[in-house]
């Protein structure tokens, strides 16, 4: 089977051909979506992801999948990706353009295979062919998938979207008499549908969509329609087996989501504080805000997050009524002209059944990524008007005017599309996403998503601390405490406030308050732990530490601290084994080099001190304490040009560090330059009068000095 470009005298076999649309589409989206691949990860990418680096280390796939097992088959990729590039968002991000391209070149094959079986025995036409690229190009440039690519945790659904596609084109085609023998292409669709059901749970929908394709596509009578829903069943069950069979006996306490769906869903229900009417009343009015994002992107922007106010009854707020009543119209029409239309009915079908699962989540009533597999509804439902007002306007315009036009409108249509995908991906870091939610915060009332409203002031706050803008996170983090009083981030993040305005105690009472809501929250711990240090209690200071390590074992920082505290406490040992795993698990920590040399001194290793000193001087120049330290170790092993430099550009460092002119001095005895040693021993007094060992020193120095004149 070839299929003819366009109207020309060019045909190109389906494998070349879907590889040449492959490669095209592949570096489509990386042009448009490579201003963004660098940004840090945020929200769930950064929790499940940049958070759990320590699992991802051990380099054990299992446990790996333990984190979310149900998603096996996306935390795998995600392994892969770890494998090639590390924790780098850029590796992570090529991935879901890679994703992306695949997932748009299936759409446009699953196209061709709709068209040719709406066109039945006639073949495909070089509108239909056009037409199926167009629906491709839309589906790859649309601005809605930065959400999948730059997000990173939600390349699943894209994933998702890649597996359906390929999982209903396998499924048509079977249908259709292309793939012999038929239990070669029905094996297909059950591995394809167990992939993507271990990808996301959206997945779930392809049953029934494989069922509206009978009745509505392939003209099922009832009878016949039982009769295919059995074999279908038989399709999915191995992939229904394989999902429960990983959600279950993979599930550990390290696990981020409890082991049932059922559970998961309901813990998240109950945690919402609205009922089941609201709820459903609330859906309509979710399902279109995602159709109006699909259809004019450039109308109502794209939003990562929204805190949704909830419908209170039909009237509160008015469009709730209009919503459904649209909703009500749409499905009754599909339905009573799924004999007429069926092409149209299925799409508006698909559309509906995809959308409702992703606007009932009572958590997180909306994210922007949510449409992305309906999409395909929409676009195929705009493809077929499309070649319908192309063949109707065909009799008054020259066919290379009708070609003209077409292509001029396609090209731009794919190019607004393309250009705000563009600029939202070059302007794509975690402070403007979450200033951009911010911003479209409604009033703080009753009916508004609580959960989501205090995520956003949580993280938007989170950026306004990283960013230095203090004040103003503490006002928009204290706005989140009055909303949600029982989340634990809120009160850890205005403690960071409090800490950096100074006022330590009350930083320390605000992480007590976050660790007492949230026991594992490990950044709690750890911020206890530096704010306990300031106040000189380094055996708390430990404790929390130690907290922080049992956690998060993978956290260079908690390591780092806690082997600062313990060598406080002159626990050497503990120093030495956390100050090692600390700079092992992220070798640019300079101070941990520091200290680490430091407890390598007190174990009377002066060698691997030496190294550790000069490791965190190639890191940080300027931290005065490794200087003086690594000056120290120079002058007991006979370096004495090496101490005096390094005693020097510690006191061009810190000029009143009496103990470093007082070392230099000693220096200056062993080298019998005893006039310069009295200046030193006279400097650090300057500083410190009472320093007796420089007393000592200062009158042997003069009376050399004197002596060698």
């Amino acid at each position: 089977m070839s299929f003819p470009i366009l109207q020309k005298n060019v045909s190109l076999s389906p494998r070349l051909g879907i590889f040449v649309v492959f490669s095209c589409f592949l570096a489509l989206a990386w042009t448009i979506h490579h201003g963004g691949f660098g940004s840090p990860m945020i929200f769930d990418s950064k929790v499940w992801i940049n958070d759990h680096a320590y699992i991802f280390e051990q380099e054990n796939v299992l446990e790996i999948i333990r984190i979310f097992p149900s998603r096996a088959v996306f935390l795998t990729s995600l392994y892969l990706d770890y494998l090639i590039g590390g924790m780098n968002p850029s590796q992570f991000r090529i991935s879901g353009a890679i994703c992306l391209a695949m997932a748009s070149t299936l759409l446009v094959v699953l196209s061709l295979l709709l068209f040719q079986l709406r066109s039945e025995t006639k073949g495909i036409t070089w509108k239909e062919i056009a037409v199926s690229l167009l629906i491709g190009l839309l589906f790859l440039v649309h601005p809605l998938q930065i959400y999948t690519v730059l997000y990173i945790w939600q390349r699943s659904g894209l994933m998702t979207c890649m597996f359906y596609f390929a999982a209903l084109s396998l499924y048509l085609a079977t249908r259709m008499g292309k793939i012999s023998p038929r239990i070669l292409g029905y094996s297909g669709v059950s591995l394809c549908f167990a992939l993507g059901m271990l990808t996301k749970e959206t997945m779930a929908t392809l049953p029934v969509v494989l069922l509206l394709a009978e009745f509505a596509l392939f003209r099922l009578d009832v009878k016949s329609l039982f009769k295919r829903a059995l074999g279908i069943a038989l399709i999915c069950l191995p992939a229904v087996s394989a999902y429960l069979c990983c959600t279950f006996l993979l599930h550990s306490t390290g696990s981020v989501v409890p082991q049932d769906l059922a559970e998961r869903y309901l813990a998240d229900f109950n945690g919402s504080g609205v009922t089941v009417y609201e709820l459903l009343l609330t859906e309509g009015r979710i399902i279109w805000f995602y159709v109006a994002m699909v259809v004019a992107p450039y109308v109502t922007g794209i939003h990562f997050m929204r805190a949704v106010e909830f419908s209170q009854s039909l009237w509160i707020p008015p469009t709730t009524a209009l919503a459904w009543s649209a909703i009500l119209f749409f499905l009754g029409y599909s339905i009573w002209s799924i004999r007429k239309a069926p092409f149209v009915s299925f799409c508006i079908l698909f559309a509906i059944v995809n959308l409702i699962p992703e606007s009932t989540l009572p958590m997180w009533m909306f994210f922007g990524y949510r449409p992305i597999l309906a999409m395909f509804g929409i676009f195929f439902l705009f493809g077929m008007g499309l070649i319908a007002v192309l063949s109707r306007v065909e009799s008054r315009f020259s066919k290379a005017t009708l070609e003209s036009i077409a292509a001029l409108f396609s090209l731009a249509l794919v190019c607004l599309f393309a250009a705000q995908t563009w600029i939202q991906a070059d302007k794509w870091n975690p402070f403007a996403v979450w200033k951009a939610a911010y911003s479209e915060l409604p009033s703080e009332t009753g009916s508004a998503d609580k959960k989501s409203y205090a995520m956003i002031l949580l993280h938007y706050g989170d950026s306004l601390i990283r960013s230095g803008d203090f004040q103003e996170a503490e006002e928009v983090l204290q706005r989140g405490v009055r909303l949600s009083p029982n989340t634990a981030a809120l009160y850890t993040n205005l403690g960071i406030v409090s800490a950096a305005r100074g006022d330590v105690s009350e930083s320390v009472r605000l992480y007590r308050k976050a660790i007492e809501l949230d026991q594992r929250r490990s950044e709690s711990h750890l911020n206890l732990g530096a704010a306990l240090l300031e106040l000189k209690d380094p055996e708390g200071a430990a404790n929390a530490f130690r907290k922080a390590v049992e956690l998060n074992p993978g956290s260079a920082k908690a390591h780092a601290n806690l082997g600062i505290a313990a060598l406080m406490l002159g626990n050497t040992g503990e120093a030495r084994q956390h100050l090692s795993l600390a700079v092992q698990k992220d070798p640019s920590l300079a101070l941990a080099h520091s200290r680490l040399g430091r407890a390598h001194e007190l174990s009377g290793d002066l060698a691997s001190a030496a190294k550790s000193y000069a490791r965190a001087l190639a890191l940080h120049g300027n931290l005065t304490e490794a200087h003086y330290n690594f000056a120290r170790i120079a002058a007991k092993t006979g370096q004495y040009d090496l101490a005096e430099q390094h005693y020097e550009t510690t006191l061009k460092l810190n000029p009143r560090f009496p103990a470093a002119y007082y070392e230099l001095g000693q220096v200056f005895m062993l080298c019998s330059e005893f006039c310069k040693a009295v200046e030193c021993f006279q400097k650090c007094l300057q500083i410190q009068p009472d320093f007796t060992p420089a007393k000592d020193r200062l009158e042997s120095a003069r009376k050399s000095c004197r002596e060698n004149k």
